[in-house]
């Protein structure tokens, strides 16, 4: 079946933030919990390319991910998450450069008008709680960079990185200027946001990060600081990490979002989220000897709705694809 968190009461919301070096306001979408007290933040960056009124369409689906709203004792903070979709600037744009994605990230986040401070004005809530980013593709670099930038090193507390690497191999063989993206190595990134808080997922037939497995394996031990060998499985007890996903399936780079979206597998974007929850999630002090997020908050299982799920997709893929996509479900729902 299909499986993700399980639904908690949630109301949309939508709000504009203007960073200094933009001309226009840029739009955050997202869910928040209906019920009292202040909540910890997940931001969702999307890739190149995609129109933001489709990009915003996945807020439909992001109110059947995990979004619980009730603490379980009277110890522990309140479970729940602030979902925020974040549109970043020049969404059609893209540079394989660190210089440019720094730029991009610190209008998100670090620049006077910036996405993070809206969002974290909001009344509900409670950055200290914990940040996480969440990116894909050109995302993965905004995400992967946004802990190095100054001032954030212990706000943002988790990232998870879907269909990105170290170096644009795509664009290498399309004869632009491409060197390796150090700024988003473990050896960068790790001085603010430990190898533990990250988690990286992509296609063992992505196109644009490596296009072939060797190369892919090289980009995500190089980005995670992690090094499995040969194993294309090399996600950690603690749920960080990477996984490569198999070659076999031919899943290309665009169709990743699409494939990772049902399922339970190490993959599956449900299972994914979860950790990026629990990862982020940051407590405040406790009378206990360890405290983790609570037991009781972790998702349950529920299904997303077949004609919510291709409506959130359906925007932004070829119309064969869905297709191929809806049989695909049938069998698996």
């Amino acid at each position: 079946m299909f499986v993700v968190g399980i639904i908690a009461a949630a109301s949309k919301y939508s709000i504009t933030y203007s960073p200094v070096t933009q001309a226009a306001p840029l739009r955050i979408t997202g869910y928040e919990p209906t019920g009292g007290g202040k909540y910890p933040v997940v931001l969702f960056l999307h890739g190149t390319g995609i129109d933001p009124s489709a990009a915003e369409l996945t807020t439909e689906a992001l109110k059947y991910l995990p979004a619980l709203e009730r603490g379980p004792t009277e110890h522990l903070p309140v479970c729940g998450f602030i979902f925020a979709l974040v549109q970043y600037p020049r969404f059609d744009e893209y540079e394989p450069n660190c210089d440019y994605f720094t730029d991009k990230a610190k209008a998100m986040f670090t620049d006077s008008g910036n996405a993070l401070e809206a969002i974290c004005s909001r009344p509900k809530a409670d950055c200290s709680k914990g940040v996480g980013v969440a990116g894909i593709s050109q995302g993965v670099h905004l995400a992967g960079i946004t802990p190095t930038l100054p001032g954030l090193a212990h706000t943002i507390t988790a990232v998870l990185q879907i269909s990105g690497g170290t170096k644009n191999t795509y664009a290498e063989g399309l004869g632009a200027p491409v060197s390796e993206f150090d700024c988003l190595a473990d050896a960068a990134v790790s001085p603010h946001l430990p190898r533990s808080k990250r988690l990286s997922i992509i296609s063992g037939a992505d196109e644009v990060f490596g296009e072939t497995v060797d190369e892919i394996l090289r980009q995500q031990k190089a980005m995670s600081g992690y090094d499995c060998g040969a194993d294309l499985d090399c996600i950690q007890p603690d749920g960080s990490g990477y996984h490569i996903i198999d070659p076999a399936f031919g899943v290309r780079h665009s169709d990743t979002p699409l494939f990772i979206a049902p399922g339970n597998e190490p993959w599956s974007l449900a299972s994914r989220i979860e950790w990026l929850m629990l990862a982020a999630y940051n407590p405040p002090p406790s009378p206990f000897w360890y405290n983790p997020l609570p037991a009781q908050c972790r998702p349950g299982v529920q299904s997303i709705p077949q004609q919510i799920f291709l409506k959130v997709l359906s925007p932004v893929l070829d119309p064969r694809q869905i297709q191929i996509q809806i049989q695909d479900l049938d069998l698996i729902l």
